[in-house]
């Protein structure tokens, strides 16, 4: 017997996967295209993706207020 291997598609936005990953409990996924892999992706690299965003809009927001 085999453990199904989780993937998921390389248009998948990173919030989706982040969340496809937090619930199968893994660390890595499979990024595939038309049935190939084109990448693994890591939690770690998808939860620095979305802390750089936030980082990111709270400059812009920081800027905007100050004018």
């Amino acid at each position: 017997m085999s453990a199904k291997v989780v993937t998921a598609p390389s248009h998948e936005s990173v919030q989706a996967s982040l969340a496809l990953m937090t619930d199968n409990h893994i660390r890595h996924c499979a990024s595939i295209d038309d049935s190939r892999v084109v990448g693994v992706l890591s939690i770690g690299d998808l939860v620095a993706d979305i802390i750089s965003d936030q980082q990111s809009t709270i400059e812009q927001l920081e800027n905007y207020i100050r004018g």
